[in-house]
């Protein structure tokens, strides 16, 4: 039936099934041309970011996650995972930019990520005292990789740990 109508409805709905029988590949590329046929299927848009973080092929996570962030810009788990998928393809200049949106949004994971950028210069310059900004924030929200990074952090600039 999917071959004869294949609009994004159907495709969402076979990915959802295939997502059920672990079947993440083949859901993503459902996903994927579904959400080149209609940008703005909120259902795939989740659907998508959910098994970006279960599929292999991080070109592909970073072609669809670009497809939700154009429509939702405000997607911090999007920006995450595009993020990551740009980190495994060896381009940190272009997962920073991706964290930094997700840090803005208020993700404490993000806010570790551009922390750590900050510190080693992954990507971009190096800045101990925006690193620690960042780092802060993130450990605030209780993110407890992020208060052993600040409090070593800290260490290293000499500060006081709390």
């Amino acid at each position: 039936a999917i071959r004869l109508d294949d609009d994004a409805d159907s495709l969402c709905q076979r990915a959802y099934t295939l997502a059920e029988l672990k079947r993440f590949a083949e859901a993503f590329a459902d996903v994927g041309r579904a959400l080149s046929k209609v940008r703005d299927h909120r259902n795939c848009m989740s659907r998508a970011v959910y098994l970006a973080a279960r599929v292999d092929d991080a070109t592909e996570v970073v072609r669809v996650l670009s497809l939700v962030i154009e429509v939702d810009p405000n997607s911090g788990s999007a920006y995450n995972r595009r993020g990551w998928s740009y980190h495994r393809l060896g381009k940190p200049e272009l997962a920073f930019p991706d964290y930094l949106a997700a840090a803005k949004l208020g993700d404490a994971w993000a806010e570790l990520q551009v922390g750590k950028y900050y510190w080693g210069g992954t990507g971009i310059r190096q800045d101990r005292e925006e690193a620690l900004v960042w780092l802060e924030k993130s450990a605030a929200q209780g993110n407890k990789d992020a208060q052993v990074s600040r409090d070593q952090a800290r260490k290293e600039l000499g500060r006081k740990a709390e």
